[in-house]
């Protein structure tokens, strides 16, 4: 796994062994193998905390990493939505931390089954612009079908996404660059 050990002007970072033999009494899902098909993607928000700039105290040693893809290999209690062997995506949690790691904790709602049309690699690269697209478009606008949405950075990573949500949903797509 990769850690942050300092929080200074340029975080020494440093690969660990994973020491995985506890695992099991972990309270939720973790997703994660051995197996090289399992991913993480890289986002801006991972500079942003190794810089300590994301207006989250990060707690040290510090894994960076938020949007993953594996297979489950432990279950939790209380979590009936997978099974130990399912291919999964999503976050690791709200603080955007622990997916360069061997094995990544991540809770049940914060997951999804992993389109089988989707390499590990593709499905760790959507998990937060994809969420990012979705509430923009239909927690914060609320757009239904029918109407016309402005989507600004439409060729970028999060406009991307909602230009074919906003399509799927039956949405007027307009973009600017």
């Amino acid at each position: 796994m990769v850690t942050i050990s300092e929080s200074c002007g340029d975080f020494p970072i440093r690969t660990t062994e994973c020491n995985s033999s506890g695992r099991q009494q972990l309270p939720r899902t973790v997703f994660g193998s051995a197996a090289s098909s399992s991913a993480a993607g890289v986002g801006p928000w991972d500079a942003l905390l190794r810089e300590g700039q994301s207006g989250v105290p990060p707690t040290l040693p510090l894994i960076l990493g938020s949007d993953i893809a594996g297979i489950v290999d432990v279950i939790g209690a209380g979590v009936s939505a997978f099974s130990v062997g399912d291919e999964v995506y999503g976050l690791t949690n709200q603080h955007f931390t622990g997916g360069y790691a061997e094995y990544a904790l991540a809770t049940a709602s914060s997951t999804a089954r992993k389109p089988k049309s989707l390499s590990f690699i593709q499905a760790a690269s959507a998990p937060v612009v994809a969420v990012k697209a979705w509430q923009m478009l239909f927690d914060y606008a609320h757009a239904v079908a029918g109407q016309k949405v402005l989507i600004h950075a439409g060729a970028g990573n999060v406009g991307a996404y909602a230009v074919q949500m906003a399509r799927n949903a039956g949405l007027e797509a307009l973009a600017t660059a």
